[in-house]
This record gives structure tokens, sequence and C-alpha cells, in this order.
């Protein structure tokens, strides 16, 4: 779990913001899923608000069982490609 904590304090340190991690267990065809949705945004005041600017979800099944440090890495990876991509469409944008 190490890992998994210091990797998420590098994230929002590199990228100037706060990650919010929600699970949540749903009844899908007779199984239970976790899905697990990470959101990115910036801090907006004192009491921690976060106006998320992109969000990612990964759902664990029986089918395809993941450990807990494999879904926040995922979804850490795919929140920092969201980032990028928004940052590259600002970037025109100034252009």
């Amino acid at each position: 779990m190490l890992d998994v904590v210091s990797s998420w304090e590098a994230f929002e340190v590199i990228n100037k913001g706060h990650v919010t991690l929600e699970i949540t267990s749903r009844l899908r065809g007779g199984n239970w899923e976790l899905v697990a949705t990470a959101s990115f945004g910036d801090i907006l005041d004192s009491e921690q608000e976060v106006q998320p600017s992109v969000s990612e979800s990964a759902i664990c099944s029986a089918m395809s069982w993941k450990s807990l440090d494999t879904v926040v890495f995922r979804l850490l990876y795919a929140l920092d490609a969201q980032i990028a991509c928004k940052e590259f469409q600002d970037a025109k944008k100034e252009r």
C-alpha cells in the first residue's frame, strides 16, 4: 500500500491538483462488481473542495479480479493521459 500512497502523492504534486477515489459495488447479471472511479481536479478552497477536470472508471468483477493497487495505478495512468490531452488542447487553443 505504501507504493500506492507514494505514487498518489507524487501524482498530485506533479499535476498540482487532487485525486478523489470512489469505490462502489453493484450487482450485474447476478454477479457483484466493484466500480472504482477516480477524478482529478483543482482544489478550490481551504475546505478541500475539488472541481474535477477529468475522471476515469475501472470495473473489478469475479471474472477479472484485480488487486486494489493495480486498479489505482491503472486509474492514475488513465487520468495522466487525460490531463495531457487536455493540456495539449488548451495549448492548441492559445495559438
